[in-house]
């Protein structure tokens, strides 16, 4: 719904990139030689850009092993892996890992039309006379009020 509303910058927030041990609920913090790779939330954040051409700037939580609180050492995830991706799903910066940082990146709103030239699911792709997208702009409830 975002792209259609014209978005060209979609800013994520996750809670740190993490390492899936082959199982959903085996996720544990990334660490030095880990493959980035094996999260999800690259292909997560690759897709969006992709399919909406739009650039996807992740802010990805890191905490200090130090600092986290003994009992979340179950699930401490929080290693960081800021990243900017262009509309073809290219990283502009790739994540950064196991300290603070502040990324950035120039943006050149072109990339989206270039992007669009191959794969344009809001444009020559959409078939208006077939599907329609109707956006409310108020609150909806799963049940009417009686």
């Amino acid at each position: 719904a975002n792209a259609y509303l014209g978005e060209e910058i979609h800013c994520a927030l996750w809670d740190g990139y993490w390492v899936m041990d082959w199982h959903p609920g085996k996720k544990r913090r990334f660490r030095e030689g880990d493959d980035y790779h094996l999260c999800d939330i690259e292909y997560a954040s690759k897709e969006y850009a992709i399919e909406t051409q739009t650039f996807v700037l992740n802010a990805c939580q890191y905490i200090p092993d130090e600092e986290m609180p003994p009992d979340t050492q179950d699930f401490n995830i929080a290693s960081g892996g800021s990243n900017i991706i262009n509309p073809a799903g290219v990283y502009l910066v790739e994540p950064v890992f196991n300290k603070e940082a502040i990324i950035t990146a120039e943006l050149n709103l072109d990339d989206r039309l270039h992007t669009k030239a191959y794969l344009d699911s809001l444009g020559h792709y959409a078939r208006w006379d077939i599907l329609r997208l109707d956006i409310r702009g108020t609150p909806n409830k799963p049940f009417p009020e009686d």
